[in-house]
């Protein structure tokens, strides 16, 4: 299973796609259910995003006062959506 992932994640990185594109459909195929795959695939998909934004951070290739706002602007947006 290591293998497979270290060449999923691989793939995944050099295509530009998520990670759960990859790894759900490998793990459907192993015979996991297709809910505690998507779970998963999920899951993975949470960790390469916090390690790309760590990096993005760390090389100062953001600005993180328009990121905040953005981040406002999102929260204030969402809210009206989920209650209409």
């Amino acid at each position: 299973m290591n293998t497979v992932s270290f060449f999923g994640a691989a793939a995944a990185a050099f295509c530009g796609i998520g990670p759960g594109f990859i790894f759900s459909p490998i793990l459907l195929l192993i015979g996991i259910e297709p809910q505690v795959a998507t779970a998963t695939g999920m899951y993975v998909t949470m960790f390469t995003t916090l390690s790309a934004t760590i990096q993005v951070i760390i090389y100062k290739k953001i600005y993180l006062r328009y990121a905040l706002y953005i981040q406002i602007m999102t929260f204030l947006g969402t809210l009206p959506g989920i209650f209409f």
